[in-house]
């Protein structure tokens, strides 16, 4: 029932090779045993030519991303309310172990917007 799957641009999904059935109508591409393994996925998303990925996913998808050094950029929407709680961070996983292994990031812009205020950064690569 997945509105991504009406035909009208071709989905690709990326599963490892211990998946359940997935959807008709989409292109499967198997990266990995148990689970996806993202450098295998990037690898063949830049064979067939695709030069920009989208991120949008939870905290662990994020941080997977991060943790195989494969995000050149990082963009957040900050909303003009506070709602508190225990809930999700942008980025899970158990964080840098010490201050060496930080991800670094450089402002690049700033968006002001309806309800908010996105912000661009990009991932400070040092050497």
């Amino acid at each position: 029932s997945s509105e991504i799957l009406r035909g009208e641009a071709p989905t690709l999904i990326a599963a490892s090779r211990k998946r359940g059935p997935c959807p008709k109508g989409a292109e499967i591409v198997e990266c990995g045993d148990e689970r996806v393994d993202l450098r295998c996925l990037m690898e063949h998303l830049w064979k067939r030519g695709v030069r920009k990925v989208l991120v949008e996913g939870g905290g662990t998808l994020i941080a997977s991303f991060i943790e195989a050094g494969l995000v050149d950029e990082f963009q957040i929407f900050i909303g003009d309310i506070l709602i508190g709680g225990k809930g999700p961070t942008p980025v899970m996983g158990l964080g840098a172990s010490d201050f060496e292994k930080v991800v670094r990031l450089e402002r690049y812009a700033v968006f002001p917007m309806t309800g908010g205020v996105r912000l661009h950064y990009r991932v400070r690569r040092e050497g």
